[in-house]
């Protein structure tokens, strides 16, 4: 995740007229794209490994994977477009393309014009992870104990 913006920084830094000015003045992109990889990674391998140790072979495996992430994205759009207040908010986190675009857009500091900020957004993934990562844990003691 994090290969094709360590090459493009590294281009643009080589392509600087003045490499250290270049360095300088946008250092705090580093971390930023940084922890944008790691939470994105973090989040759709969780979800991949949790939902594959379901599957008995492998293409069950892609096809749930899809099906979790694009009915996820249906019901969130869905809550998002038709209903509204907290509980219309909350639900729209389901979609997890979107709750993630929201959480790297608030680590980059750009405005996010939904009604459910970034900030919470990435709460949300960070819980999100933990529970599915706990959940994962169970599942393969479970598997490997018999």
């Amino acid at each position: 995740a994090w290969a094709p913006e360590a090459v493009l920084f590294t281009w643009n830094v080589l392509d600087a007229e003045h490499p250290g000015s270049f360095l300088r003045d946008n250092w705090e992109v580093v971390p930023r794209f940084l922890a944008a990889g790691a939470l994105v990674a973090t989040v759709l391998t969780t979800l991949a490994l949790l939902v594959s140790s379901f599957a008995t072979r492998r293409a069950y495996a892609s096809v749930a994977m899809l099906a979790v992430i694009f009915i996820g994205s249906a019901i969130g759009g869905i809550a998002e477009d038709n209903f509204s207040g907290g509980a219309a908010d909350a639900v729209s986190l389901v979609g997890l393309p979107q709750a993630t675009t929201d959480a790297v857009r608030w680590i980059f500091d750009d405005e996010v014009d939904r009604p459910v900020s970034g900030g919470v957004a990435l709460l949300w993934l960070l819980g999100l992870t933990i529970v599915l990562a706990a959940w994962l844990v169970r599942r393969t003691n479970r598997l490997v104990r018999g």
